[in-house]
């Protein structure tokens, strides 16, 4: 018997590790290689990222990361990362 298990990803974090990597773009089915998941919801990932504006649609499958800086701070307001990428 197969069990199913759920896990909620923070798209925040993702961002964080692509600008960590130094990813200027990113394929839906890159980033479900990266973590391990289904295409379908790597790219309910980024087009909620798109939607927040943090990043860009870039073509069908495809995203841009803006360069610049980025902070995030966790769910608990205690963990804060900040990542300047870029020129900008």
């Amino acid at each position: 018997m197969a069990t199913t298990l759920k896990v909620k990803i923070d798209p925040n974090l993702v961002l964080l590790m692509l600008i960590k990597r130094g990813k200027q773009f990113i394929t839906v089915d890159e980033l479900a290689r990266l973590l391990g998941t289904s295409t379908y919801s790597a790219g309910r990932i980024l087009s909620s990222l798109a939607k927040e504006g943090k990043i860009t649609k870039w073509s069908r499958r495809t995203y841009k990361i803006p360069l610049g800086r980025i902070t995030y701070i966790g769910e608990d307001h205690e963990e804060a990362s900040q990542i300047n990428i870029g020129n900008s």
